[in-house]
Order: C-alpha cells, then sequence, then structure tokens
C-alpha cells in the first residue's frame, strides 16, 4: 500500500480508526516485503511520511509485536522481525497438522457458497501470469475458506494466531523461490486436489491433499 492509497482510506473511511488505518498500511507492506525485514519501525519517520501523529502508529506497532511481525528493545525503536529459516519449517510443519485437520473437518460442513469461492480462486490461480490476484494472497485466502468451513472454534483460533506469519513467508518465497515453473505448477495442482476432494465431501482425500501443499512449502529450499 502506498501513501497515497492510505491518504486515500482516510478519505474514505473518515468514521475509522486511524491506528486501524495504519495498522493495515505497515501490515500490508511488511507481508508484501515492500518494508523489508530488520527495518526500523520509527515512530517519527512514519508519521512524517504519512501526515498523522505518532501516537496511532505507537498502537499499530504494538498489534505488530502482538502478530510476530515486529519486535522492539527496550530503548530502541521497533524493527520488523527478521525471517527465520528454522521459523519457516516450524510453521510448515504448524501447517500440516492444523490445515490437514481443517481440510477433514471441512469436507463435512463446507457449504455450496464456500465450495464456489474456492474454485474461484483456484481457477485464478490457474491463470498464472495473467491471475487477478497475487499467488500468495489467493493461497492464504483458499486456506482462510477453509479452515471456516472446518467450524470448528480452537482450529480457526490457532490458525489465525500464525496467519500473518505464514503469509509473510508465503511472499518471500513466491518473491524469490517460485521461479520454477514446474513448482508453481505443482502447488496450482495440489490445490485443485483440495477442492475437488472438499466438492466431494471427502475427508480422507482432502486431509491428505492439505498435507501435500503443507508438505509442498516444507520442501522449498528456504534463503534469506
Amino acid at each position: 500500500m502506498t501513501t497515497e492509497e492510505f491518504q486515500k482510506q482516510i478519505a474514505d473511511n473518515p468514521f475509522a480508526a486511524i491506528n486501524d488505518l495504519v495498522y493495515k498500511y505497515l501490515y500490508d507492506n511488511i507481508v508484501t516485503m515492500e518494508i523489508v525485514p530488520g527495518s526500523s519501525l520509527n515512530e517519527s519517520s512514519i508519521a512524517k511520511e504519512l501526515q498523522i501523529s505518532r501516537t496511532p502508529i505507537r498502537s499499530a506497532i504494538e498489534l505488530l509485536e502482538r502478530d510476530g511481525l515486529a519486535k522492539r528493545e527496550k530503548g530502541r525503536p521497533a524493527i520488523v522481525r527478521p525471517l527465520d529459516a528454522a521459523e519457516y519449517h516450524y510453521i510448515s510443519e504448524l501447517r500440516y497438522a492444523i490445515e490437514g485437520q481443517a481440510a477433514a473437518c471441512a469436507a463435512r460442513y463446507i457449504t455450496p457458497e464456500e465450495l464456489r469461492q474456492l474454485k474461484a480462486i483456484v481457477d485464478d490461480m490457474s491463470r498464472s501470469g495473467d491471475s487477478r490476484v497475487p499467488y500468495p494472497i489467493n493461497d492464504t485466502s483458499f486456506h482462510d475458506i477453509i479452515v471456516n468451513a472446518s467450524r470448528n472454534p480452537f482450529l480457526i483460533k490457532g490458525y489465525r494466531l500464525y496467519r500473518a506469519k505464514i503469509l509473510r513467508y508465503r511472499w518471500h518465497i513466491h518473491l524469490n523461490l517460485m521461479k520454477d515453473s514446474n513448482r508453481t505448477l505443482a502447488c496450482v495442482s495440489v490445490h485443485h486436489a483440495i477442492y475437488s476432494a472438499l466438492k466431494n465431501h471427502s475427508s480422507y482425500l482432502a486431509e491428505r491433499e492439505a498435507w501435500e501443499d503443507a508438505m509442498l512449502m516444507s520442501r522449498t529450499v528456504f534463503s534469506i
């Protein structure tokens, strides 16, 4: 999100809380790597850039710390939390557990409207370079729908705890490691398989294909 887009957000949402808009601005730019890992989140500099006071910026940074996207050392400005190869592999394993079980549950409870939304996403993924939406956003939206379709409040809460981090790693992979068209095709294919299993209400196949998707991430060589 650019500063111009941020100002438009304020103009279009005059009754919105400014700290929520600042949070969205910083969140979007951190997960898409526009603000690179290790960057300082200096409140004064951001206030000057966005032409607002420091108070909503401080609140937004606290939310980013909660999400695990920023960290602060005493007496110093907060920084964007660096990417970490070990954390990346731990998250891959967590996906294996949560998204696999969520898919198994979703096969029983998913609605026709949720299936329609998944189909639209996998169709857009298949367009590759002609996709209307960046791959990491499509990928995350796809799993958002499945986890919510599980109807399990504990799975949903667990997924939300790590969602921001996984989105940032997805962007890193997309920008730096997804140059191989065969790898991209494999990722799209497994999403089609997950959708097909859910459409047929097969808990076993949905879980297996969701595991395969997580394993594709774990097998990606991660570099910083």
